[in-house]
């Protein structure tokens, strides 16, 4: 047998393996009540629908696929999701040099927050998404923490170093959506463009007022948050959609490890392993 083939044969039977053990464990899917996702959906709709999206998609694509749609979602909303976030005990990471915060996983989300996954899970997003990206986007799997979660900046000196995204993803495939939902802070979201291509690297350093949107391609966008100052605190709702989300168990579970290391705790491990859209 050819070690082509061999190695198949292991990584198969490695797969078969990790899949029966996610089978037994997977993240369910929480119900989201009807009436919320369709106050969600009728949001989306009227809030998106009044932006000419030739012309956001045109910036989009000229700043390397990222978009800043200021105060997109009205105050009163994003405050009604906030207080449903507040409700829950996030876990708190530090990795000194790295990043400083808090998170709440989806998973979590799912059952404390319905709004949060109305937002998420929402048709009239995910086919907006689509026509800006100019590919199908998809969501990712329930049991991905990372598939909407929160970044809550409390303590003074809560930071992101500079970074691409690795999702487990092809690049270019992943697309992330920050809304904001807190900000009374002098915390930026510092975002470097162009750092891939022959055009001159362009940093912008963006102010996140509550109900703003920005909307980028995490593996092409170089970014980062810097240090918030005393007594402040920025809280964002973090989404992400993709052209396709499906991962090997074994990918996922190397996905996961690190979730449970960076962010979420060993719930991250233990509970999503399996990567299976509607699983």
């Amino acid at each position: 047998m050819s070690e082509v083939k061999l190695a198949a044969r292991v990584e198969a039977r490695l797969d078969a393996i990790v899949d029966r053990v996610a089978g037994a464990i997977a993240a369910p899917i929480a119900p989201v009540p009807p009436t919320i996702q369709a106050e969600i959906d009728a949001l989306w709709g009227e809030r998106l629908g009044a932006l000419d999206l030739p012309e956001v998609r045109e910036g989009f694509l000229a700043d390397g696929e990222l978009v800043v749609l200021p105060e997109l979602i009205p105050a009163a909303f994003v405050e009604r999701v906030l207080a449903e976030i507040d409700a829950a005990e996030p876990r708190r990471t530090r990795i000194p040099l790295v990043r400083s915060a808090q998170h709440v996983g989806w998973r979590t989300l799912q059952r404390i927050s319905p709004r949060s996954t109305a937002l998420y899970r929402s048709q009239v997003f995910l086919d907006w998404m689509t026509q800006l990206v100019g590919r199908p986007m998809q969501a990712k799997d329930p049991a991905d923490d990372h598939a909407c979660a929160t970044y809550e900046y409390t303590r003074a000196g809560d930071h992101m170093r500079p970074h691409y995204d690795t999702c487990g993803c092809e690049d270019g495939a992943s697309y992330t959506q920050l809304l904001s939902l807190h900000d009374r802070s002098s915390q930026r979201l510092v975002v470097d463009l162009h750092t891939r291509g022959d055009r001159p690297v362009e940093r912008r350093s963006i102010q996140t007022p509550p109900g703003t949107l920005v909307v980028f391609c995490g593996s092409k966008v170089l970014h980062s948050v810097t240090p918030l100052g005393p007594g402040e605190r920025r809280v964002i709702l973090s989404m992400s959609y993709a052209s396709d989300p499906t991962m090997k168990p074994w990918k996922r579970l190397f996905e996961n490890v690190k979730d449970a290391l960076l962010y979420f705790g060993p719930s991250a491990l233990v509970r999503g392993i399996r990567s299976r859209p509607g699983a």
